[in-house]
């Protein structure tokens, strides 16, 4: 097993198309100077990931409001997606704070 700064990890195989590691390769050698390489780029890659994930858990909403939101969200998606942009929950909480900022005056639209 690979040694960390805190000790040996486990590890596991993990089976990724193969087009998918021809881009990873093809970033790696293109921007050498970071000194990735495949192993590397794609456990950055997943933690990323794991961190965008567990940061939308820690929403500073009452649970009440959330589940409004989330209803509300679920129920008019495809709309706000064509019509506002929103991807996903995060998007459409964000848009609702831009919108309650911009009818108080608080912040400047965005150009």
């Amino acid at each position: 097993m690979p040694r960390t700064k805190r000790g040996k990890n486990e590890r596991v195989p993990v089976r990724i198309p193969k087009p998918m590691a021809d881009g990873v390769d093809r970033i790696v050698e293109e921007f050498e100077e970071y000194g990735w390489n495949r192993q590397r780029f794609i456990e950055n890659a997943i933690a990323e990931m794991i961190m965008k994930i567990k940061s939308t858990e820690g929403l500073l909403l009452p649970n009440a409001t959330l589940d409004i939101a989330l209803r509300y969200y679920e129920e008019h998606q495809e709309e706000l997606r064509k019509k506002h942009g929103t991807e996903n929950i995060i998007d459409f909480i964000n848009f609702c704070i831009r919108q309650c900022l911009n009818k108080k005056g608080s912040t400047r639209e965005e150009t």
